[in-house]
């Protein structure tokens, strides 16, 4: 739905390997997820250590961010951290 010369913005929380996630887990992979009471509830809780959680959020590296987005057609004209200004790559058709 973006037009060949369009903008795309994305803001996003990136990992940070210093940061206190409390009683959430997070894979290797950047999956953030929440500690539950009630699985029952829902169809994407995941046991994890004897405990179940339900993935909320995805927390990548700013060059991660990046290199997928790049993947997927774009190129990065500016990034800080998560937030990233990136054009369709006219390039790769």
């Amino acid at each position: 739905m973006l037009k060949p010369q369009g903008f795309y913005f994305v803001c996003k929380t990136v990992r940070d390997p210093g940061r206190d996630y409390g009683d959430d887990h997070i894979s290797e992979y950047g999956l953030v997820c929440a500690r539950i009471e009630h699985p029952d509830r829902f169809e994407d809780a995941l046991m994890i250590e004897d405990h179940w959680y339900l993935p909320n959020q995805r927390h990548r590296s700013p060059e991660g961010l990046r290199d997928e987005l790049t993947r997927s057609g774009f190129r990065a004209l500016n990034q800080q951290g998560g937030d990233l200004l990136l054009q369709l790559d006219q390039s790769t058709g």
